[in-house]
């Protein structure tokens, strides 16, 4: 294992304050507990996510930034979330039991046909989270056969392709988003740590929070050049959830707060620099310049605070993938079922 590189160009500045960005509010679903919006597509017209209902049971939605909305569910899913939408109207999601433990995935047509995902042609149902989708069906997920042990995965149509191996040892590997230019972003345990992940040309990033009461660090989108992503990262204290941005160029991390919210989340990213973000049940827009936001009619408009946080020499770790990070999968705990790999 070779470490490549580590940001701690500006490990000894102090904290700096940013220009503040545009956050827009968007339309929540009718009479629903909640409404999360998980990414604007790159067209910057359609968008996915999930909402509640007063009997505690969560569904799927895709619509527009405009208002409309089509809400549905997977067959037989007491609980539905959209995940991912492609610039070709395809959505990725997955549900869940009664209990929250994970269940089925699936991939979802422009034209409404919901396809649970496979191992193979004639393969069993898989059970897992589905995270990103782009063109032509091509995904990434993850599958278990214990709730315990993740294993990630590429796909396509609605069957399992090939494994998706980070370059260090896991236990469960979740990825959250999938770009067009093949970057897959997400987050991963070991026996040690909680933390997000960047994986492109070749090499996979750890990226851990710069802050003492980090408890799990997500990495949910990035723009489509690989310089820019989004996340969250939960405290310990508190179990609040804090939403940033971190610059690859920069070497840092830009702190995100939504007024009147002590906990927030930020998912994907789309080629605008548009990131999806959610605070008291509420779905916003976040755009890091005024002129690449989309018009919502009828949203509230405001400014975020914006400061800039130095990566540290243990907060962005580099290594090389072999064989591009696909291949057998390892886990860190040597206990892996082999149920969870197909040859």
């Amino acid at each position: 294992m070779r470490i490549l590189s580590a940001a701690a160009i500006l490990a000894a500045l102090s904290v700096v304050p940013a220009q503040a960005g545009t956050l827009v509010q968007l339309p929540s679903i009718d009479g629903a507990t909640f409404t999360s919006l998980r990414q604007v597509d790159n067209s910057n017209v359609g968008i996915v996510g999930n909402y509640g209902t007063s009997d505690g049971t969560m569904h799927a939605y895709v619509g527009t930034l405009a208002g409309d909305r089509t809400t549905f569910d997977a067959p037989h899913a007491p609980n539905t979330t959209a995940t991912g939408i492609s610039d070709d109207g395809n959505v990725a999601g997955f549900t869940q039991n009664s209990d929250l433990s994970f269940a089925s995935e699936f991939v979802r047509s422009a034209t409404g046909k919901v396809s649970f995902v496979l191992s193979g042609k004639h393969g069993i149902r898989l059970v897992g989270q589905t995270g990103g989708i782009i063109l032509h069906s091509q995904f990434v997920a993850n599958q278990t056969s214990d709730n315990l042990h993740f294993q990630a995965f590429y796909g396509k149509g609605n069957k399992y392709v090939a494994d998706l191996v980070l370059p260090f040892d896991t236990i469960g590997v979740f990825p959250f988003s999938y770009a067009k230019s093949g970057i897959v972003v997400g987050y991963f345990a070991d026996q040690t740590q909680q933390s997000g992940f960047i994986l492109q040309n070749g090499t996979g990033t750890i990226i851990a929070y710069p802050d003492p009461d980090v408890q799990v660090t997500y990495v949910t989108g990035s723009d489509r050049r690989g310089l820019l992503f989004s996340g969250y990262w939960k405290d310990k204290t508190h179990h609040f959830n804090h939403p940033f941005l971190y610059d690859a160029g920069k070497a840092a991390f830009l702190n995100l707060s939504i007024p009147g919210a002590s906990s927030a989340t930020a998912y994907a990213m789309n080629d605008s620099d548009v990131v999806a973000m959610n605070a008291n049940g509420i779905p916003y827009i976040y755009c890091k310049k005024a002129s690449n936001c989309p018009t919502v009619g009828g949203g509230k408009v405001s400014e975020i605070s914006e400061t800039w946080t130095p990566a540290t020499r243990a907060s962005v770790r580099t290594f090389v993938c072999t064989r591009s990070c696909i291949g057998r999968w390892r886990t860190a705990d040597k206990q892996r079922s082999p149920q969870l790999h197909w040859k």
